[in-house]
């Protein structure tokens, strides 16, 4: 009748409204936007500091048979340098194109994986032999074991464990089946935790969280809080997420559901089939850690 027409009249002028509100504000925005947004200075700067990162993994690669300190060394100065790169994304999420924040966080997993490959190759695992049984003497397994010990010394050990250390990274990759609970340590929250190429599997992270990736992804249910900045999704097929974050990004993922709390409008491309509920079954000591992050159940 004439009186839901009106009302579907006063519902588009006021979408109109909003719609000329948006473009007007992010308009103001370009205009009085800081040189530290620039996508072009970003893609300049963080494509140096690749160029630089490669080049550091060339010379490592050509380190085989130095010194086990000096290509240590090298390794940990290399992955200070990725988590460089990665922290200039996490940084810089909310002002780069989808295109640009997925082809970036690709490029350091690539980073990564060809530096753990490089390290294996100038680190290779020392192989643990007997030493040869000398005549008229017995020499048994535990003192061979002892004595190979105590060879490496101490040193050894503490290097071989810092570079696992650094090696490994907030980073899941490839699981299939598996239930996952990760505690977030100290000095990972600041980083970009990347979650790829999962299957049939239950990922649980626990603590704060500087950004979260998710990519590739098929029939996974994922618990992530509280993101101090933004979630990327990409290519996620038949999943469940709960999650509270500042920002959603969502790309090319099909039925999938999102229990959320977010600061901000989800963003939205080539995604199919997406539904979306406020995330309210949570214990109550979860209820006060996101309150804390100011993720309120009333969001």
């Amino acid at each position: 009748g004439a009186a839901g027409q009106g009302f579907v009249s006063r519902l588009a002028n006021k979408d109109a409204e909003r719609q000329r509100a948006l473009q007007s504000k992010r308009a103001a925005a370009l205009d009085e936007a800081a040189p530290n947004e620039s996508t072009e200075l970003f893609l300049r700067e963080w494509n140096s500091c690749r160029a630089q990162v490669e080049h550091r993994l060339a010379k490592l690669a050509t380190m085989q048979g130095q010194q086990r300190e000096e290509c240590q060394k090298e390794g940990q100065d290399i992955q200070a340098l990725i988590y460089s790169l990665e922290k200039r994304v996490s940084d810089s999420a909310y002002f780069l194109s989808n295109h640009e924040v997925a082809s970036c966080t690709k490029t350091v997993m690539n980073l990564r994986d060809l530096l753990k490959d490089t390290l294996a190759k100038v680190l290779p695992r020392k192989k643990f032999a007997f030493k040869k049984k000398v005549a008229g003497e017995a020499v048994s397994c535990e003192q061979t074991a002892s004595t190979a010990k105590s060879t490496q010394g101490p040193h050894a050990a503490a290097g071989g464990a810092a570079m696992a250390e650094a090696v490994d990274k907030p980073h899941l990759e490839m699981l299939d089946g598996q239930t996952v609970v990760k505690q977030i340590q100290t000095g990972e929250e600041s980083t970009c935790f990347i979650v790829s190429k999962l299957t049939n599997c239950n990922v649980i992270l626990k603590g704060n969280i500087r950004a979260l990736r998710l990519l590739h992804c098929t029939n996974c249910s994922f618990f992530a809080g509280p993101v101090e900045g933004s979630v990327f999704v990409e290519s996620l097929i038949g999943c469940k997420l709960m999650l509270a974050c500042r920002q959603l990004r969502i790309h090319d993922s099909r039925e999938t559901d999102f229990y959320v709390r977010m600061r901000s409008r989800p963003i939205i491309e080539a995604t199919s089939g997406a539904r979306f509920a406020p995330l309210t079954c949570v214990s109550k000591d979860m209820e006060m850690v996101l309150s804390q992050a100011g993720h309120d159940a009333q969001e």
